[in-house]
């Protein structure tokens, strides 16, 4: 079944002239409309979708601290020491692999029962994390402590953070 083409719109007086002077007018004036094209709506629609997907996989996410993989030494470093309010904050840290790391808010000397994130396990002697920093604005400590497998807890650094 053939598709039949919409009627064609009255002319105008000066179109009706020309058409009876020349003839080969009619094919001219049908050549110069362009022809109804999905192409560009749909490169946009592509680069659009190109450019959500890389902000979402971008996203607000601050990227995970640098430490090398020590499993003699303990270390540990934050994402950043300024922090907005329930913000996600990376965090890194190194240590003997049967080791875990608990980080604390504003505990220095004891890991107390709520904890930001931990404990967690030292698989290969590096462990990334991150969690929402739930705290109030204002100046905080954020300390990491390793809790051998022994029932020892040592602490490994604290940080000093500001909440915004």
């Amino acid at each position: 079944m053939a598709w039949k083409r919409p009627p064609e719109p009255p002319l105008d007086p000066f179109e009706r002239a020309a058409r009876r002077v020349d003839p080969q007018y009619a094919q001219l004036a049908e050549a110069a409309v362009p022809p109804s094209s999905w192409r560009a709506p749909r490169l946009l629609l592509f680069f659009g979708i190109l450019v959500v997907a890389a902000a979402i996989a971008k996203g607000g996410s601050s990227p995970t601290p640098t430490l090398k993989a020590s499993c003699t030494t303990p270390a540990f470093v934050l994402g950043s020491t300024t922090i907005d309010h329930d913000a996600p904050v990376t965090w890194s840290a190194s240590g003997p692999q049967t080791a875990r790391v608990a980080l604390a808010l504003d505990s220095p000397t004891a890991p107390t029962p709520a904890l930001l994130d931990g404990p967690t396990l030292l698989d290969g002697c590096l462990v990334h994390g991150s969690f929402a920093f739930h705290a109030t604005p204002g100046a905080h400590t954020v300390t990491a402590f390793l809790l051998g497998g022994d029932g020892s807890t040592r602490v490994i650094r604290t940080t000093s953070v500001t909440v915004r």
